[in-house]
């Protein structure tokens, strides 16, 4: 996984995109976890490199960007892996796709009318492909 790039953290936004002024000034773009710091002992530790000093008005940002990756954990000798949200189980699977979509159109307050088989032709083609 990318540092700044991938979507790896508990927010699940790209830190370039939530710090894109930081990233800017980064001297480590396109990096990998695993190159932006080393484990010491128990611990890891953030090797980060900037083009630049950090200007007055970037230093509550900085503070607020080094919380935010003080508090992850990263073990560097276990590989990565893809985990999908919508599913307890972290699997991927057409059925627990559909279910997540049906599940987040009715948390957005949509009709749920809208969702029934004679209304959505993104329904039937989804239900088509499923086999139901």
């Amino acid at each position: 996984m990318r540092f700044w790039e991938d979507e790896w953290n508990v927010v699940g936004v790209p830190l370039k995109a939530k710090y894109p002024r930081l990233y800017l000034i980064s001297d480590q773009h396109n990096q990998y976890i695993q190159q932006m710091g080393m484990s010491s002992d128990t611990r890891w530790e953030w090797r980060l490199q900037w083009r630049r000093l950090f200007f007055d008005a970037e230093i509550d940002m900085v503070a607020k960007f080094m919380q935010d990756i003080e508090g992850l954990t990263i073990c560097p000798y276990r590989h990565d892996k893809w985990v999908w949200r919508g599913d307890k189980s972290g699997s991927y699977s057409m059925g627990s796709a559909y279910k997540w979509l049906v599940r987040e159109s009715i948390d957005e307050n949509q009709d749920t009318y809208s969702m029934s088989y004679g209304n959505s032709g993104f329904h039937l083609k989804l239900c088509s492909f499923l086999g139901d």
